[in-house]
């Protein structure tokens, strides 16, 4: 069993990179002690707008995080640096020309409009190039980089479940 004290874990990545694939396989393996928060949910479901949904994220992690809950929020691109030891990134993505034929399979099963394919594309590609630029912007580092067209999903969460036992066995400051 995986228990930390209000735990973060951020699962980034571009439209497309295999974020919510891995994080769906973390939350059946971490349980209902963990609380998953999908940011494109908050938006689809009407909670909140594009504009604000970071906001929205952060008032909500707070919110949870006084309550003592583990989170696994699932989300594109970092605003924010880590803030402290309790939180880690995990980046997800796979090389451009990967996520756009996953965008283009996607788009055809959802029979997406012309426009509505044209600019989910755009998307993809900024989502790509700004999860590489956060890093550099925001002074930090993922905490674990998964190539999800090199990587099986099974990998891909042992590896964080092993990032969160250590993060869980290191000792106090």
């Amino acid at each position: 069993m995986h228990l930390l004290l209000a735990s973060v874990l951020f699962i980034f990545g571009p439209s497309c990179g295999g974020k919510s694939t891995l994080s769906k396989a973390l939350v059946e393996k971490l349980g209902p002690s963990w609380t998953y928060i999908d940011r494109d949910q908050l938006i689809e479901d009407d909670l909140c707008s594009e504009e604000v949904a970071d906001l929205k994220l952060e008032e909500m992690i707070a919110y949870l995080q006084s309550d003592n809950r583990h989170l696994l929020i699932d989300t594109q691109v970092p605003w924010r640096a880590p803030r402290n030891g309790s939180e880690k990134y995990v980046l997800v993505y796979a090389p451009l020309s990967e996520l756009l034929a996953r965008d283009a399979r996607r788009t055809a099963r959802l029979e997406r409009s012309p426009k509505r394919a044209y600019y989910a594309r755009l998307y993809v590609e900024e989502t790509f190039c700004d999860v590489f630029k956060a890093p550099y912007d925001l002074h930090f580092e993922y905490d674990a980089v998964f190539d999800s067209s090199q990587m099986s999903i099974d990998a891909e969460t042992k590896q964080t479940l092993e990032l969160l036992d250590r993060m869980h066995n290191a000792p106090a400051a």
